[in-house]
């Protein structure tokens, strides 16, 4: 048998040493993961980039130039510091990167207006890139989506100028948030109104998730979840789930923020939940927000949340579980590791409400100083904005408890009156320094003092041009927005506290 097993090898030849390693059963990488018929990240870049610029070439075709300023200037600055990154980290510059940037580019412009600044659109685009992505280690390593980490950047340095629609005329959320008539929901889904590029045409943007979808892009777990969620609290709080399907940045993130193949979970399970509670979150902060849009915080919450999500879709299917357990056991802890990690957790119960006590009594100690201080820094900055030519204030009644100070200047006679009043805004309480003429019965100066009102409407209250219109009127106008005063556009409540 020996023999005839030498004689068959000498027939077939020497064997020769395989040159390629066999074919992996199992192929184990970073994300980004995805479930798309194309296997390259390259390919469901190119797909996701045609997706978007349908909405994309809506808001050109609506807003025109204006909108293609915003969307070139967002999608170069994030190319050229994609470039920058790579080259810093010594990395070579592929395609999947450029892709990639410029897709969270022509993302961050649709939640833009067309009206924002160049150089606000292009600093957006760099901190997107270079905080939101490479700070994380590069593409598939980040926590959060790039494209809403630029936007939240820029909503928070310039509220106004991101809130603002591209005209006068208020954006559709804020007309809800301020009580006024809302237009039909069918016309919203042609145009959405002022406000981001995303809302010239909703109608494009949900073509765009439709093409998600069918190219398998995204999974409808998530959209489902999604629309349950909004509609659940929708209902709760008395909205139209409708209308928040609709209005400003959800389509947009419908069709592509709840599909990131980075950021979201990769259970079917975990991306309903995500979807929910995305969907939840928005119309909870859209109502009682301090932003008129909530889909860029709503988002970013669930992302912090999408690795605890993935954890418990693989503990809540059993299968999946057995499955990734033979494709890489997971470690299952034992007595000793649960007691380890009560211990600590009992730990950080300790601290944290030790840290807490000391910040109480710390707190309750310094209250009465801060407060003094606070009350000196509102006379001598407040009350010395509404009546400059005043060298001292001297407090001299209290009427309905509200600080009444005579104003004297610097050869200690009187020069007016001034006062500290306040109105009942949209959010709270309006705190307002006035100043009088009392000789000629006429308002010298009005200064807002604290609100807590819209960012990018109600809030408008503390600029120049609105403020500047009771200066010089008598002290028995009505002060009615509309009629004596031009009030803020689309804050009715906010214009009619301040005149209160």
């Amino acid at each position: 048998m020996s023999t005839a097993m030498s004689r068959s090898r000498a027939r077939a030849g020497p064997v020769q040493a395989s040159a390629e390693p066999a074919a992996p059963a199992l192929l184990i990488q970073p994300a980004p993961h995805v479930h798309a018929p194309e296997p390259s990240a390259a390919g469901l870049l190119r797909q996701a980039l045609l997706a978007a610029l349908v909405p994309a070439g809506a808001a050109v075709a609506v807003w025109g130039l204006d909108a293609a300023r915003v969307l070139g200037a967002t999608a170069l600055a994030a190319g050229l510091t994609e470039m920058a990154c790579e080259r810093a980290r010594g990395r070579a510059l592929q395609e999947t990167a450029i892709t990639g940037a410029a897709l969270s580019g022509i993302l961050l412009a649709l939640t833009l207006p067309a009206s924002i600044p160049t150089w606000m659109a292009v600093l957006g685009a760099v901190v997107a890139i270079a905080l939101g992505k490479h700070v994380f280690g590069g593409l598939g390593h980040n926590l959060f989506n790039p494209a809403l980490i630029g936007h939240v950047f820029l909503l928070s340095s310039f509220a106004a100028a991101v809130s603002a629609g591209a005209t006068d005329a208020p954006p559709v959320l804020a007309l809800a948030r301020e009580g006024a008539v809302v237009p039909d929901y069918v016309p919203l889904l042609w145009h959405a109104g002022p406000g981001p590029l995303a809302a010239a045409s909703p109608l494009a943007v949900y073509a765009a998730a439709a093409l998600v979808l069918g190219w398998r892009l995204g999974r409808w777990e998530t959209a489902g979840g999604f629309f349950l969620g909004s509609a659940a609290v929708a209902f709760v709080v008395g909205w139209s789930p409708v209308y928040h399907w609709v209005a400003g940045l959800a389509p947009l993130t419908v069709a592509f923020f709840l599909n990131d193949p980075v950021t979201t979970p990769v259970a079917g399970g975990g991306r309903f939940l995500f979807g929910a509670g995305v969907g939840a979150l928005l119309v909870v902060l859209r109502t009682s927000g301090s932003y008129l849009e909530g889909a860029a915080f709503a988002v970013l919450v669930m992302n912090a949340l999408t690795p605890l999500l993935n954890r418990l879709s693989v503990w809540q299917r059993r299968r999946r579980r057995q499955r990734i357990q033979e494709a890489r056991p997971l470690k299952v802890a034992t007595g000793a590791e649960w007691v380890r990690d009560l211990r600590s957790a009992l730990v950080l119960v300790l601290v944290s409400s030790a840290a807490g006590v000391l910040l109480a009594t710390f707190h309750h100690a310094t209250a009465p100083l801060i407060a003094s201080q606070q009350q000196e820094r509102e006379v001598e900055v407040g009350l010395k904005g509404v009546m400059p030519q005043a060298a001292s204030f001297e407090k001299v009644a209290d009427v309905n408890g509200i600080p009444v100070y005579e104003a004297r200047d610097a050869q200690g006679q009187r020069v007016g009156m001034a006062a500290f009043a306040e109105g009942d805004g949209y959010h709270g309480v309006i705190r307002l320094a006035v100043g009088v003429d009392v000789e000629n019965d006429r308002v010298t100066g009005v200064r807002v003092l604290k609100q807590s009102e819209t960012a990018g409407l109600g809030a408008r209250i503390e600029e120049r041009w609105f403020l500047s219109q009771f200066e010089g009127k008598s002290i028995g106008d009505a002060f009615m927005p509309g009629e004596d005063i031009q009030g803020v556009s689309g804050a009715t409540v906010s214009s009619m506290a301040v005149a209160d």
